[in-house]
């Protein structure tokens, strides 16, 4: 789900850093 997250966090619809990363 990194790709996901990733996403939503650019559109920042999560407080989340990019999980993606890990």
């Amino acid at each position: 789900d990194g790709g996901v997250l990733d996403v939503e966090w650019i559109l920042g619809e999560t407080d989340k850093p990019k999980e993606s990363d890990l």
